[in-house]
C-alpha cells in the first residue's frame, strides 16, 4: 500500500472520511471576511464543517502520523514567529506539540521511529544557486533519544522532506 493511500485508509478508520478545508468559512454574508486561521473537517457526505483549531494564528494543515492524528504547523507559541509543528486528533482537541524547534515541515516514516523534518519553511522561495544562511536543508533522525542529522551534503537549498 503507497504511503497516501496508506494516509487515506488512516483518515477514513479515524473519522468516517475527513476533509481538511483550509479556508475560514464564509461569513454570514456570504464572504469570507477574515484571513484563514485554522482549519475544518467535514465528512465526505456533507454538513456542516467542524472547526479543529482554535488559535488566532495561522494553522496549515501539513500530514497525518501513523495512527492517524493530524499535523499541522503554526508560528501560535513561538516568540519569534518560527514555524512549530503539532498534532490534533480528527475529532478535534488540545493540539500537541512535537518536539522540535524550529520546525516547518514534518514526514514519519512506516512505524514512526524515524522523521525528516526541515526546520525553516521558506519553500516558494527558489533562489537559483543560493548558498546562503536560509538555505533550507532536511534533516533526519529521532524523537526519543532527540538525535538528528543532515540527509544530505549539499550546500543549496533541500525542500520538502518525504
Amino acid at each position: 500500500m503507497s504511503r497516501s493511500a496508506h494516509r487515506v485508509a488512516l483518515s477514513r478508520a479515524a473519522v468516517a472520511a475527513l476533509l481538511i478545508l483550509a479556508a475560514t468559512p464564509p461569513s454570514p454574508g456570504g464572504a469570507a471576511d477574515t484571513p484563514p486561521d485554522g482549519f475544518y473537517r467535514m465528512s465526505s457526505g456533507g454538513g456542516e464543517p467542524s472547526r479543529l483549531t482554535w488559535h488566532p494564528m495561522p494553522d496549515q494543515a501539513i500530514g497525518w502520523t501513523g495512527d492517524g492524528k493530524i499535523l499541522f504547523r503554526s508560528r501560535r507559541d513561538h516568540p519569534h514567529g518560527d514555524y512549530r509543528i503539532y498534532s490534533v486528533a480528527p475529532e478535534g482537541g488540545v493540539a500537541n506539540l512535537v518536539p522540535l524547534e524550529p520546525a516547518a515541515w514534518i514526514s514519519f516514516e512506516p512505524g514512526e521511529k524515524r522523521v525528516a523534518f526541515q526546520k525553516i519553511g521558506l519553500e516558494f522561495h527558489n533562489w537559483k544557486r543560493y548558498q546562503g544562511g536560509e538555505a533550507e536543508q532536511i534533516y533526519v533522525g529521532t524523537l526519543d533519544p532527540m538525535s538528528f542529522k543532515e540527509a544530505t551534503d549539499w550546500k543549496g537549498k533541500d525542500a520538502f522532506p518525504m
